[in-house]
């Protein structure tokens, strides 16, 4: 799954989300049907009284009493969907400022050669040490032309995954080099951090207190064979153990005589 997935994606769960904010009548009817209870726990406390000293200070002022369930929904239920809602737009945001920078090639067929001189040069700047501004340049107008070519009477954009495996299926990778590394680049970015966050709960699974002088290398590999617990059961070990056990052997045996 590449960026331009996951940007889809990230919005339209941001429009779910927000159309969230004016179902929470529907949603609390069926946690009262889970729960079998029809009445909020702050429905039979009692109502705490205003300080004496600042009502003689401040003068008295009145009390804004919420019903328990207007009480829920702006307290608890509303505050988890704006929480949810801002999480996104961050998340969202970083991910398009990085797809801007690929953008172009999805529509190299068809933008003139100004827009793609500006998209080589902002993604030069960039990522300057991968790839060669100019060479950039030549490679793209160049292969402009052999997009169109290629899709001469189709319609639909190709894709960014369609353009590096048409690199790859026509060998093109010394004719278009700074292309080929600019999309593997695009291509091989990890669009969500799932993959980092289940490394660390590995890790506190791996090293515990019985296991706190373990090196890196040996914590790296135990890790690895954790997280890929699935591959690693239809590996067969026993020629691994057998060989393992023959090297280690320090049986001797000596001729009687």
């Amino acid at each position: 799954m590449n960026l331009a997935v996951v940007i889809s994606l990230i919005q339209s769960l941001k429009l779910f989300a927000e159309s969230l904010r004016d179902q929470f009548s529907e949603y609390e009817s069926k946690a009262q049907a889970i729960a079998k209870e029809a009445q909020y726990a702050d429905s039979c406390r009692r109502a705490s009284k205003r300080s004496l000293r600042i009502t003689f200070l401040e003068g008295p002022a009145p009390d804004t009493v919420l019903a328990p369930s207007d009480k829920f929904r702006v307290d608890t239920y509303l505050a988890v969907i704006d929480s949810l809602n801002t999480g996104l737009s961050h998340r969202l945001a970083a991910y398009e400022e990085i797809h801007s920078l690929f953008g172009f090639f999805a529509e190299l067929r068809d933008i003139d050669i100004k827009t793609v001189e500006d998209g080589c040069t902002k993604l030069a700047a960039f990522y300057h040490a991968d790839v060669d501004e100019q060479d950039l340049i030549s490679e793209c107008i160049h292969f402009k032309h052999h997009i169109y070519c290629w899709r001469k009477n189709e319609v639909p954009h190709p894709t960014i995954s369609e353009l590096y495996s048409l690199i790859k299926a026509d060998s093109l990778e010394s004719t278009f080099p700074n292309i080929e590394i600019a999309l593997r680049i695009y291509l091989t970015m990890m669009p969500t951090n799932c993959t980092g966050e289940r490394s660390f709960s590995k890790l506190k699974i791996v090293k515990n207190h019985l296991r706190s002088c373990m090196l890196q290398p040996r914590l790296t590999s135990l890790s690895l064979m954790s997280i890929e617990s699935e591959i690693l059961e239809d590996i067969d070990f026993h020629d691994i153990v057998r060989s393992f056990a023959e090297n280690k052997s320090r049986k001797k045996y000596f001729s009687v005589k």
